[in-house]
């Protein structure tokens, strides 16, 4: 072979081994559209090289045209080219092809796959990149997935939030309104109140110059009173006085009503010349004493009549006899009308020993025991000896 030219198993071998590179898919697409162009004598070798790339899965023929992108259409382009300028030889010059030619056009080839190379690793770069982005916006996404799940349940406590205080905030309104309903019904009894207030004020007023009249009505009425009291106070001094002399005037007027036979019998005992000397015999306990037994005598005769004459008299001075102690001593014995006999306080002037009383005729009396306290009366009080008993009629 020529120097400077190469022969068709040297182009076979180069061609080859751009076929294990990256542009071997679209350079034997070229290859197969145009082989039968070419006058080579190792066509079957390339044949069974290319059977072998196929078995391997290095090159794939295919009756459909190969989707290229736009960097590998050019380069297509330039091999068709290549292709195009062999043609304008003759079928011996074919057989070998200037070393220049297959060189630039080689070089041309693989300068084009250097910069897809270049190219791709850039893109592998910016894949690598991307799928690293990718991944971060994925994660990012999953956060964000996340904080949007936990945003839609806010928003949803939030709608049922949102929910509730719209009820609530109806409800507050009505009961806002019921309160202003309320408020100007209160305002209205106020003002109902303040203008009755005015009236009781001016009513109060009015009370108070009456009270102010009344008082100094009472407190003169009250100078009165304690004048008609002094003088009352001395009225009664007087009339006590008074009262005790006509109790006695009258008892004496009582007294000289006694039958004359009788009162002859008794002036041993009372003198009845005068009030005076009335007085002074009946101011005796024992003329009391002497007078009961006296009488004692007269009722079992029959003379009840005097005996009831002389039964205020004997009841008026046996009081009269407790004046002259500070504790009273004695105590009249008078039993109540059906009152059970009791043959210790009573005598029975028909001679009956028992029965139900019917008639006091005359009173007993007795000493009374001590004072069990103070506050004691002498209406409480016990006999303690019974010094006459009360002559009465029993049935």
């Amino acid at each position: 072979m020529n120097a400077g030219f190469i022969t068709a198993q040297e182009a076979e071998r180069i061609v080859k081994n751009y076929f294990q590179k990256e542009g071997r898919e679209f350079i034997l697409e070229i290859l197969k559209e145009h082989m039968n162009s070419f006058n080579i004598n190792s066509k079957n070798e390339l044949d069974n090289n290319k059977e072998k790339e196929e078995k391997k899965g290095l090159i794939k023929f295919s009756s459909n045209k190969i989707k290229l992108d736009s960097e590998i259409v050019r380069k297509k382009e330039a091999i068709q080219d290549f292709v195009r300028e062999l043609e304008k030889y003759d079928e011996k010059e074919r057989v070998e092809v200037k070393v220049g030619q297959l060189k630039e056009f080689i070089i041309k080839v693989f300068g084009l796959n250097e910069e897809l190379e270049e190219n791709r690793k850039n893109h592998l770069k910016e894949i690598k990149k991307l799928e690293d982005k990718k991944e971060e916006l994925e994660k990012d996404l999953g956060k964000l997935n996340i904080e949007y799940n936990d945003s839609i349940n806010k928003i949803d406590s939030l709608d049922k939030n949102i929910v509730k205080l719209t009820n609530t905030k109806d409800s507050l309104e009505k009961e806002v309104e019921e309160k202003k309903e309320d408020i100007d019904r209160k305002e209205r009894e106020i003002r109902n109140l303040e203008a009755e207030n005015n009236r009781y004020m001016k009513n109060i007023e009015a009370l108070k110059g009456e009270k102010k009249e009344l008082i100094e009505t009472i407190e003169s009425k009250k100078e009165e009173l304690e004048r008609v009291e002094k003088e009352n106070r001395e009225l009664n001094k007087k009339v006590e006085k008074l009262d005790g002399v006509e109790e006695l005037s009258r008892l004496y007027e009582n007294y000289l009503k006694v039958s004359e036979g009788y009162r002859d019998r008794l002036k041993r005992l009372i003198k009845d010349n005068n009030v005076s000397s009335f007085i002074a015999c009946c101011y005796n306990i024992g003329t009391m004493d002497d007078l009961w037994d006296s009488l004692n005598v007269e009722v079992r005769n029959g003379n009840l009549a005097d005996a009831y004459i002389l039964r205020d008299i004997f009841e008026y001075f046996v009081a009269q006899q407790n004046k002259k102690y500070d504790e009273s001593l004695y105590k009249l014995l008078i039993p109540a009308i059906g009152e059970e006999f009791d043959p210790t306080k009573h005598m029975a002037i028909n001679g009956s020993s028992s029965g139900k009383i019917e008639e006091v005729i005359f009173p007993g009396y007795g000493n009374m025991e001590s004072k069990a306290s103070p506050d004691q009366t002498d209406e409480e009080r016990k006999f303690k000896k019974v010094r006459k008993l009360a002559m009465v009629r029993v049935r």
